[in-house]
């Protein structure tokens, strides 16, 4: 929006003597050329926003004439009619991958298990819903999650995993609220070594916001990750005997998987991939006698063999 008052301006030319007035003639048109370029360059960049000139006003046309930039700035941002705003902006969301995940095999499949990280800088609460896995340089996704799938695979930061998952106020756990951060736990197996992407991105989808242009889902695409490639420890039994059975193995959801422990000003979850060992008995018991006597445990004063500790 702009005012221009040519004809003071031509008529204070026109008043000034030779060769001046040339001079004043010359810069009144490099100026006319000069805005109309201005004019042309944001209808083409921006080609949903309005142009609005007021002749015979000037720059202060905004006091001058306020009753006329009001209604034409109210007719702009109603939601009747061709004029209302098409600009979109992306909701304000960070997002992270703390560690690259590394493929492990297990089951006959290879695995990649690893954490995305989305922290809200909005000033309201954002509602995720669907979160896509993707290929670098792929177009269609080869994991995607939404409704069900996708809440049971959100946890927030400063949440008990165990006891209340959700804020008072947070009715869902695809809701994010202001300054918050959530973290989806991911676990996605394929059948080769050969299958698993070199690299991962991911694209996220949103409800509309009070900053959308449309009714139409938000997308934010980034966490673009290299997969970490270097050859993973192999273990061997770390318990020796028979009747040892995994009670609680690696899993998405298990209490193992989403325990944060911040060390040194940095999350990590070192029990990523631990295991409950218990050992059972010929009819399947753990122990004999009063439980509450440790020597009656089958696992009691059972050796194990610690090979290596990583404290990733």
């Amino acid at each position: 929006m702009s005012g221009v008052d040519r004809k003071k301006v031509v008529d204070w030319a026109e008043s000034l003597p030779e060769p001046q007035r040339k001079d004043a003639r010359e810069f009144i048109k490099a100026q006319r050329e000069y805005y109309e370029q201005e004019i042309e360059h944001f209808r083409r960049e921006i080609p949903n926003g309005r142009v609005i000139v007021f002749t015979n006003a000037d720059h202060v046309c905004f006091i001058d004439r306020e009753p006329e930039v009001l209604r034409e700035m109210r007719e702009f941002l109603s939601d009747t009619g061709s004029r209302r705003p098409k600009i979109s902006f992306p909701p304000p969301v960070e997002l992270e991958i703390p560690l690259a995940p590394t493929p492990v095999k297990a089951n006959g499949k290879q695995w990649l298990v690893y954490e995305l990280h989305i922290m809200s800088f909005f000033t309201n609460k954002l509602e995720l819903t669907r979160v896509e896995v993707l290929r670098d340089g792929g177009k269609k996704p080869f994991a995607s999650y939404q409704d069900e799938e996708l809440t049971t695979r959100i946890a927030h930061a400063g949440l008990w995993v165990t006891g209340p998952t959700l804020p008072d106020d947070q009715p869902d756990k695809r809701i994010i609220g202001p300054g918050r951060r959530a973290v989806m736990y991911l676990l996605i197996s394929f059948d080769s070594v050969a299958d698993i992407p070199r690299v991962l991105r991911h694209r996220l989808y949103f409800k509309p916001t009070a900053i959308s242009a449309s009714d139409h889902e938000d997308v934010v695409e980034g966490a673009q990750i290299a997969v970490d490639r270097k050859p993973p420890l192999v273990l061997g039994a770390p318990l020796r005997g028979e009747g040892w059975v995994a009670v609680r193995g690696p899993s998405n959801d298990s209490g193992h998987r989403r325990s944060s422990v911040v060390i040194g000003g940095k999350a990590r979850i070192p029990q990523r991939f631990a295991i409950d060992w218990s050992r059972i008995d010929a009819d399947g018991r753990t122990y004999h006698g009063d439980r509450a006597t440790n020597s009656n445990w089958l696992s009691n004063n059972a050796n194990s063999h610690c090979l290596k500790a990583n404290s990733n």
